[in-house]
């Protein structure tokens, strides 16, 4: 008959894991005559690092929901086309500062840099759509 007293859970470790390494070594050779079992120490671990965090949310409330933490295609469409109006509207407007003859147009402007770097690779790799 299974006692209703009591409640099973089980920890599996994984000795690739350096921090599993060192649970193994310490409940592998827990001193017992500090300690009256592993389970024990185990208890008071657990409880001490509970007692630690005083009010962190460790057990989800009832009837919480947890926000989605994914992208969906939807959201990725939409961040992507935000970039390329960004990408748009900024080239413009440098392209205008450059154009208008401002302080962009001088020897050392990254607009300057940019529209050699344009005309060494050519038109079309610059007009491909991603």
């Amino acid at each position: 008959m299974a006692k209703t007293n009591i409640c099973y859970h089980s920890l599996r470790l994984n000795m690739d894991n350096e921090q599993h390494q060192r649970v193994e070594k310490v409940l592998a050779n827990l001193n017992t005559e500090i300690h009256k079992s592993v389970n024990k120490f185990i208890m008071d671990s657990i409880d001490f690092y509970i007692r630690s965090l005083d009010g962190e949310n460790l057990v989800a409330q009832p009837g919480e929901k947890k926000e989605k933490e994914y992208l969906t295609r939807e959201d990725f469409a939409g961040i992507c086309a935000d970039i390329r109006e960004q990408a748009r509207d900024e080239v413009v407007r440098i392209l205008g500062i450059a154009l208008a003859g401002g302080p962009a147009a001088g020897s050392d402007s990254s607009v300057t840099k940019g529209f050699c770097r344009y005309r060494k690779y050519g038109r079309n790799r610059e007009q491909r759509q991603y």
